[in-house]
């Protein structure tokens, strides 16, 4: 079940060979104080590996809106597994809400007069912020 959910989240990246991700995360989640958050140098000795692996891999799960990064101390994303999963459906939520927004917009440029260039729709309307 574990495994099958950080496939879910897209988080286990073929090139993790030694699935330091899975790792990482199962050292958050084993951490009593893990709302406050724990050091990259607490991960790396726990794992066994420098602290260069994990920052690695730490600055991709931030990007990702999995882990958040706060002073030197890492956690997840609204404190909790469950918050950060909610924080990123949030995220997509926002962003197939923009989408509907742009295909209305494209369906209305080209009923009113269809462009010669299909690329002439970008330039008639900045996307929304």
């Amino acid at each position: 079940m574990v495994s099958w959910f950080w496939e879910s989240l897209g988080i286990v990246a073929g090139r993790d060979t030694g699935q330091m991700v899975p790792a990482i995360l199962g050292a958050l989640l084993s951490c009593p104080d893990r709302e406050k958050g724990i050091s990259v140098e607490q991960i790396a000795a726990i794992l066994q590996v420098p602290p260069s692996r994990i920052n690695h891999h730490v600055r991709n799960l931030v990007s990702r809106g999995i882990l958040y990064r706060h002073r030197r101390l890492i956690r997840f994303r609204g404190g909790t597994l469950k918050a950060a999963v909610h924080g990123i459906r949030v995220d997509a939520d926002h962003f197939f809400d923009l989408l509907e927004v742009i295909a209305g917009d494209i369906e209305g440029i080209y009923a009113s007069s269809p462009p010669d260039d299909p690329h002439e729709v970008i330039q008639r309307r900045a996307l929304p912020q």
